[in-house]
């Protein structure tokens, strides 16, 4: 009766050390796939269970540095028009991942923002007390009473196959900072530009 019992014993501790090899080898975690967690993402991965720091947003095709042309309609072609027009797109510090904003360089710096939606870029953003560096109101000073406020609003469209972006902008309401009254007519001003 021993012999069995030590048979059955032996037989139990076997079978337990089989049970435990296979559970021991069986993968109950699921397999790590990585890819862009991120569903505001052009190259969103709806599979992925780990973020691998490779998501691309719509804006990022627009950031970069750029060389353009800036050619407005009416009277604000005698102080804006510019055929070496250059700007830079960044991405706006705090902002979405659609934001951007857009920096002119040249004798009258601005920065703007905009928001990208596929491969277009829509501004709609006032810009105050801008210093033209012109005597806009004819007092014979140029000094803050020529400093101007305006809407602009439009929307720029990227080509990807040649790195080129173009559009128009409408500006309005553009009056005296310092009294509010009307300063020039609206205006409607073509921009280009190529990705440098």
């Amino acid at each position: 009766m021993k012999n069995l019992t030590f048979k059955s014993l032996f037989l139990l501790l076997g079978l337990v050390a089989v049970v435990g090899v296979f559970t021991a080898c069986s993968d109950d975690e699921p397999d790590t796939i990585s890819g862009c967690t991120d569903s505001t993402a052009e190259n969103y991965n709806a599979e992925a269970t780990e973020d691998d720091g490779s998501c691309v947003y719509p804006r990022d095709k627009f950031l970069g540095d750029y060389v353009g042309t800036l050619t407005c309609q009416g009277t604000l072609a005698l102080l804006l028009n510019n055929d070496m027009l250059t700007f830079t797109i960044l991405e706006t510090v705090g902002g979405g991942a659609s934001d951007v904003t857009i920096q002119l360089t040249g004798s009258v710096p601005v920065a703007f923002g905009g928001t990208v939606s596929g491969n277009d870029l829509t501004v709609n953003q006032p810009l105050m007390s801008l210093p033209l560096g012109l005597d806009i109101n004819q007092d014979g000073n140029v000094d803050e009473g020529d400093n101007l406020d305006m809407m602009v609003g439009g929307t720029l469209t990227y080509d990807t196959s040649n790195n080129t972006m173009a559009g128009d902008l409408l500006i309005t309401e553009i009056k005296f900072s310092a009294s509010g009254s009307t300063a020039l007519p609206d205006d409607s001003c073509a921009v280009t530009g190529t990705k440098q």
